[in-house]
């Protein structure tokens, strides 16, 4: 939920799903045999999540999505497609300015695309962030202990998303050995660091596994007026 798992112009949704995604949500996962030395995303995963965007085209209150995440780091690429709660945007900028009720983002290493379509056409814009690294986790100084949440025991390891210098924070199941939800940028999933623009995604995983095949290659396709564009 992109990381995150908003981009627009939007550059910020860019992190927003980076987030979501990272990106993020049960199946067999790469977690470390040994918790301690960090945490691996698998090469290849799809997930299915639900999560929050705050910044400044939701007027900084937590907008809700669901997201579906497909990532091949053989690549890298990472898609997620984001269908909106529209009472939570119905009365800010994010709808209003845009139309938008649902969206796609395509996240390559170093550029990402966000598109989707209204009564008025299709629009794209490009943005300078990636997909989250896929060792982004993967260290003993990312580990920071055990914690609950939502009922479970769950490994907590931070890392820092590179491309917007946010923090992340990411709870791994210790039972099942996969994510349970992913934060950017703000304070596990509580109040949001105050900030002019992006505020904080926060993205919770009700279904994530490892993908044994390679995705069909036309769900990673940029749109031919993406592609005219930039």
């Amino acid at each position: 939920l992109s990381t995150p798992l908003v981009v627009m112009t939007l550059d910020a949704a860019a992190v927003a799903v980076a987030v979501l995604v990272a990106a993020a949500f049960a199946g067999a996962c790469a977690a470390a045999a040994d918790p301690t030395r960090g945490y691996a995303f698998p090469a290849r995963f799809q997930a299915q999540a639900t999560g929050y965007v705050s910044d400044g085209y939701t007027k900084h209150t937590p907008a809700q999505l669901t997201a579906w995440v497909f990532t091949d780091y053989s690549v890298p690429v990472q898609r997620v497609d984001e269908l909106w709660n529209l009472t939570s945007i119905l009365n800010t900028p994010l709808y209003t300015f845009s139309g938008i009720t649902c969206d796609t983002h395509l996240f390559f290493a170093d550029t990402a695309y966000f598109f989707y379509n209204t009564v008025n056409g299709s629009v794209c814009s490009a943005s300078p962030t990636g997909l989250v690294d896929q060792h982004a986790f993967d260290s003993e100084d990312a580990y920071n202990g055990t914690t609950t949440w939502h009922g479970e025991t769950a490994y907590v390891y931070r890392g820092t998303m590179e491309s917007v210098g946010l923090e992340m924070v990411l709870y791994v199941s210790k039972t099942r050995g996969t994510p349970i939800s992913m934060n950017v940028g703000g304070r596990d999933g509580a109040s949001p660091v105050a900030r002019s623009f992006f505020d904080f995604s926060y993205t919770d995983y009700t279904t994530f596994s490892e993908a044994a095949t390679p995705f069909p290659a036309a769900i990673f396709d940029v749109p031919q007026y993406c592609k005219s564009n930039f």
